[in-house]
């Protein structure tokens, strides 16, 4: 009985032990690690732990740049080594962004046209969207990081330096291999990198070393997934229907509105014009400012908005802006922030169905008998804009933030979503329905096409001094960014080309594109001259028909402007195909200190001017008799007044007193000999005809002067005065 105590108090003894050495032990390597010694370190003979812990932080290093990297771009550490198009002139024309100005950073599109912008028909859409785990196929994010990781090992790991100077002579037996592992709470670098290792006589070999980074990668590729997949769905398309809301909201007659996208009116005039530049440019702006207003539902971000005090429609309000920019997800990710945003810097697709650059609406204008009046707007929008989405940790990397970001395409053709057809589920796996571009799908605009003719671009001003540029090359529909100069020249082997045009690109100048074949290996030498925008104040006189006893007459005599006149005034550049569109627009008021002057900002040229003249006083039309035969009337059946007393340019009910269109060459030399651009307005002068004379018949005489223009245009070409 005795000895069996004994034997089971020996036990216990033994028990309780083993219990406090493995407690020891755990509690060692806990701490160990807490204090940035993982297990590889703690597994390693004493003697080289030295060695282990640099490489093990090497490692670790390595494995936090490669995962920003991986963040940066997209799901890439350099998108473009993997097979994708970058159009630095035409960021919509390609498979990623450049993502400023300069920088080296390159963004892939996971939802684009891949087609041409301008393809009708079956047109195909894109992703460029990559694996997340190596066995979801190539150009997975693990595969990436292996490489990258494994790279990176290699350079910080170069002749030992550091251990060397500790007495450690370390010979590698083995290139470094890394196999990454991302799971649901970070991501697992394993390094298989054998080593021999001598210090003080005692030889010693250590090959595995391992890390671990705490980073939710796998919650926010997943976000950025299902992002994707709701706009890339026809039911959603969230970017294009947000963009078309904002345009929308912003058309009308009013100062400042976009042309209708549809809507009528009644009036004795030829309705209101835009320059269609100066539409493009308002939506830019109307973009860049409302993209980054979207939210997503359950973000880290996500706000609800107040209407303001003074909102007429407060409910409508709160719609807008908590309902339609809410983008709702399955889940909330309330640890992440998302934010949308489109720099004005990516240049997007934009056309507008309009004659030319002048937007004009269908309209009718009869002035026989009982006079009436008709114009019909119906405006077609259709653009393609980039937009970055950014899901951000603000927590991760101890609180230094981490951010994936990644871009996608929005598409519109004329006032509606352009989609792929034929999708049904928009929480089906994201990997059936997209597949990255594979390598080697090789365009005209790629390196490996640039086997025609070598080109030297010199790029000048007006003088011939040189203007450093980004040099395109349009082929087709193509639109292919080229490089920059330096010192206004570059010197590079071009894509082959029958019939293509070289430009240069520069911020607030214009450069005329150059013709040019390549299909030949030919050397050739082009020069591109680059314009400045020159700004002058702009300023008016009238022009005049005016009514004498033998019927309305031309009188070239230039008068002054009158109080309650009002000219607008469109000038688009007649330029070759293949040049970049240049229009400007002005528009002048006679009222003194009412915006007398304004400002015109031209390039040389040929231009087509078009002009309307409008008169905002009151002008009115008295009801008089007439008779045919035996049968009279009284036209009008009363009164009929324009304009108000006193009016500006604001009266709401102008008269049309005329129009005109003629072509005008503007030449370096004019733009540069004043400051003051004077432009003539054609009217006809019905508001210097006495009201007891004034007959509902002076207004036929208006519909006249549009042609008129053409025959008179000597007397209605601007001029550059100094004053």
């Amino acid at each position: 009985m005795g000895l069996k105590k004994a034997q089971i108090t020996v036990f216990i003894i033994l028990g309780l032990l083993l219990v406090i050495g493995v407690s020891i032990y755990l509690y060692m390597t806990q701490s160990a690690v807490q204090k940035g010694l993982p297990p590889s370190v703690l597994e390693a003979p004493v003697e080289i732990r030295p060695v282990v812990q640099y490489i093990t932080d090497c490692l670790a290093e390595a494995g936090e740049g490669a995962i920003i990297r991986i963040g940066a771009g997209g799901g890439y550490i350099d998108v473009k080594s993997r097979g994708a198009r970058v159009n630095q002139i035409d960021p919509t024309e390609g498979d990623a962004l450049q993502f400023a100005p300069g920088s080296n950073l390159t963004i892939p599109y996971w939802w684009y046209l891949k087609s041409p912008n301008n393809c009708v028909g079956a047109c195909e859409f894109g992703s460029m969207k990559p694996p997340l785990l190596r066995e979801s196929g190539q150009n997975s994010i693990e595969n990436q990081l292996d490489e990258a990781v494994a790279e990176a090992v290699r350079e910080c790991t170069i002749n030992f330096t550091s251990l060397s100077r500790q007495g450690f002579a370390i010979i590698p037996e083995g290139k470094p291999m890394v196999t990454t592992t991302i799971g649901t709470t970070g991501v697992t670098f394993l390094l298989d990198y054998p080593l021999s290792i001598t210090r003080e006589g005692q030889e010693f070999r250590q090959q595995n070393y391992g890390t671990h980074v705490s980073v939710q990668l796998t919650e926010m590729y997943s976000m950025a997934s299902e992002l994707a997949q709701l706009e890339a769905n026809p039911k959603y398309t969230y970017l294009e229907r947000h963009m078309q809301q904002v345009i929308d909201s912003f058309t009308g007659l009013q100062d400042g509105g976009l042309p209708p996208v549809a809507y009528a009116t009644f009036d004795l005039d030829n309705g209101k014009r835009w320059v269609k530049e100066d539409v493009h440019r308002q939506v830019r702006s109307l973009i860049t400012t409302y993209v980054p207003m979207l939210q997503v539902w359950g973000a880290k971000n996500q706000i609800l908005l107040e209407a303001p005090a003074d909102a007429e429609y407060p409910d409508l309000w709160n719609r807008l802006y908590n309902l339609n920019m809410l983008i709702p997800l399955k889940d909330n990710h309330p640890q992440f922030e998302v934010r949308f945003a489109s720099p004005d810097w990516w240049r997007e697709h934009f056309n507008l169905n309009c004659r030319g650059q002048i937007c004009a609406p269908d309209s009718m204008v009869n002035t026989y008998g009982f006079p009436f009046g008709f114009q019909k707007y119906n405006f077609a929008y259709s653009y393609s804009v980039p937009v970055l989405i950014e899901i951000r940790d603000p927590t991760a990397f101890a609180n230094k933030g981490f951010v994936f970001q990644y871009a996608m395409e929005a598409n519109v053709r004329d006032n509606e979503p352009f989609t792929i057809l034929g999708y049904e589920n928009p929480w089906d796996e994201f990997t059936k329905d997209f597949s990255p571009v594979a390598p080697g799908a090789s365009m005209i605009c790629d390196m490996e096409q640039r086997t025609g003719s070598t080109v030297t671009v010199n790029v000048v001003d007006a003088a011939g001094k040189p203007v450093d540029a980004a040099i395109s090359f349009a082929c087709g529909e193509e639109n292919c960014a080229i490089g920059p100069t330096k010192g206004g020249t570059l010197t590079t082997k071009f894509p082959r080309c029958a019939g293509g045009d070289i430009s240069a690109v520069v911020a607030e100048r214009y450069g005329q594109s150059v013709p040019v074949n390549t299909h030949d290996e030919d050397t050739k030498t082009v020069t591109v001259v680059s314009y400045p925008i020159t700004e002058l104040r702009a300023d008016f006189d009238r022009v005049q028909y005016v009514k004498t006893a033998g019927g309305w007459i031309f009188n070239p005599t230039r008068v002054d402007k009158l109080r309650g006149d009002q000219i607008v005034v469109m000038m688009a550049r007649d330029g070759r195909q293949g040049d970049q569109p240049y229009a400007a627009s002005v528009e002048m008021c006679g009222t003194p200190g009412d915006n007398t002057l304004g400002v015109a900002r031209l390039v040389p040229g040929n231009y087509t001017v078009s002009t309307i003249s409008m008169y905002h006083e009151k002008l009115a039309f008295l009801p008089q008799k007439r008779c045919v035969d035996s049968f009279c009337y009284t036209i009008p059946d009363k009164e009929m007044s324009f304009g108000k007393e006193g009016a500006t340019c604001a009266s709401g009910n102008p008269m049309l007193l005329g129009s005109s269109e003629f072509h005008w060459e503007v030449t370096p030399e004019m733009l540069a000999s004043g400051n003051t651009l004077m432009f003539k307005s054609l009217v006809a002068a019905i508001d210097q005809v006495p009201e007891a004379t004034r007959e509902i018949e002076d207004m036929d005489i208006i519909s006249e002067l549009q042609d008129a223009s053409v025959a008179y245009q000597q007397y209605l070409l601007p001029e550059v005065v100094r004053r």
